[in-house]
């Protein structure tokens, strides 16, 4: 008996991404760019190890809906909350600006209004993974820089939804503009209105009860019902399965067992969304990136100036901040993101970008994921340049990150593992002694009683 083809091309991929990413740790760079470059050096335009990506990808696309599930269910809304104005301001400013830049050259290039709001879109948003990854490597999310891009990483992916709710919209015939806005958004607050129901009065319980069993198995099994469950809820009403996912892990991240979907989930995830980036990899056409080399080498240049001096000018001239934490934060947010691959594999599907533009999106986008950890290691550098002329704005924001920092406490506490009789006489004597402390327990009987 033969191994089907599919499960035969799925492990070749696995073992192509394990080397790609064993490969990349070693030369330090992102495993995201490893499977990226596995998945072309494996898909038709390469080697040809597999010549239908799409059997493949149907499985990948979960890693998306795993991915984006996780993003509403770990949302640091503490964090939300402290950079809001930085979120709100000078994300809407980059993300719209870039976008209305972006597509008016598309335009002007001769691109179609619909096909030019979806490239704007495509290029707006950064890589959030490979980012807040590299910064938390050199230590600087917490610098001035670190908490400028992360307030618009958080604001680039809460545009993720608006934007896949809007590719059908676009996609539809002239003159359904305005129905189909109001039934999209219907949908949507349907689903959210449903869900909000369940992660209020159904999940609770659920999760309590098979909390209390203590079977880890069962537990994961559940945590993957709600993944796939809110997906698949959400595709059947007309939504797509990655906003039904980012919705249902939004609701559930008020429940109090919301670390543990986290913990049980996050393996599956990552393998999972290293197969979506793979096999995003063997859309690569070498042959047409190299006849197409012109047009390449325009988009990425454009992509990187571009992105680049929209955020300098939010930074340094509406936040005034400085040119110099402009030039930084501008050149560690320079690149495409991964959700940008979902964004264009929903409108190419709905027919809103053409084969050879998809072509020149994906090359483009992978060589700006692979220039990202150069830049961000250049960016002091060139930054210092413009140091004089923003030193000022850059120590206001640095007192502003301080204070925003201290806000919140993340230090000087004490972390009690397990509340037993050692843990109880443990958090008994803190108490007696004023000290701040967290208890963490796997039973839910006695984190009742904890908290009791």
């Amino acid at each position: 008996m033969h191994a089907p083809p599919f499960l035969l091309e799925l492990l070749l991929l696995i073992a192509f991404a394990a080397v790609g990413v064993a490969l990349f740790e070693r030369l330090r760079l992102p495993a995201i760019t490893g499977f990226l470059l596995i998945g072309a050096l494996a898909g038709p335009g390469g080697l040809g190890l597999v010549d239908d990506p799409d059997r493949v990808r149907e499985l990948a696309e979960l890693g998306v809906v795993f991915l984006l599930f996780e993003i509403g269910l770990e949302l640091p809304v503490d964090r939300v909350r402290r950079l809001w104005r930085t979120s709100l301001v000078a994300g809407a400013l980059q993300v719209f600006v870039t976008l209305a830049v972006v597509a008016g050259c598309a335009v002007l290039l001769g691109a179609g209004w619909r096909s030019a709001v979806v490239i704007g879109a495509l290029v707006a948003l950064s890589s959030t993974a490979l980012v807040l990854g590299q910064l938390a490597e050199r230590g600087e999310v917490d610098a001035p820089h670190g908490q400028l891009s992360l307030g618009i990483l958080i604001f680039q992916d809460l545009c993720i939804v608006p934007f896949l709710l809007v590719i059908p919209i676009l996609a539809s015939p002239a003159g359904a503009g305005a129905w189909g806005v109001g039934l999209e958004i219907g949908r949507a607050g349907a689903v959210l209105a449903l869900f909000y129901v369940a992660a209020r009065f159904v999940l609770p319980p659920l999760l309590a009860r098979v909390a209390g069993i203590g079977s880890r198995d069962l537990f994961s099994l559940l945590a993957l019902l709600v993944v796939v469950g809110s997906a698949v809820l959400a595709d059947s009403v007309g939504l797509t399965l990655a906003v039904g996912a980012f919705i249902g892990g939004l609701v559930t991240s008020t429940s109090p067992y919301a670390h543990q979907l986290s913990a049980e989930l996050l393996p599956l995830r990552g393998v999972l969304l290293g197969l979506f980036f793979t096999a995003v990899g063997m859309l690569f056409d070498p042959e047409a990136a190299l006849r197409d080399a012109t047009d390449l080498a325009g988009y990425v240049t454009g992509v990187l100036v571009v992105k680049t001096a929209v955020v300098v000018a939010v930074v340094a001239g509406v936040l005034r901040s400085g040119l110099r934490l402009g030039v930084q934060t501008g050149m560690v947010l320079a690149q495409s993101g991964e959700f940008s691959f979902v964004l264009a594999a929903s409108a190419a599907a709905a027919g809103l970008l053409e084969p050879a533009v998809q072509q020149t999106f994906v090359a483009g986008t992978m060589l700006t994921l692979l220039a990202t950890p150069f830049l961000i290691r250049a960016a002091p550098v060139v930054a210092a340049r413009f140091g004089r002329l923003g030193a000022a704005g850059e120590r206001a924001a640095a007192v502003a990150a301080l204070e925003d920092a201290a806000e919140t406490p993340t230090t000087g506490h004490v972390v009690v593992v397990g509340y037993g009789v050692a843990g109880r006489v443990l958090a008994r004597v803190l108490r007696s002694i004023d000290t701040d402390h967290v208890v963490i327990d796997a039973n839910p009987r006695s984190v009742a009683d904890a908290r009791t």
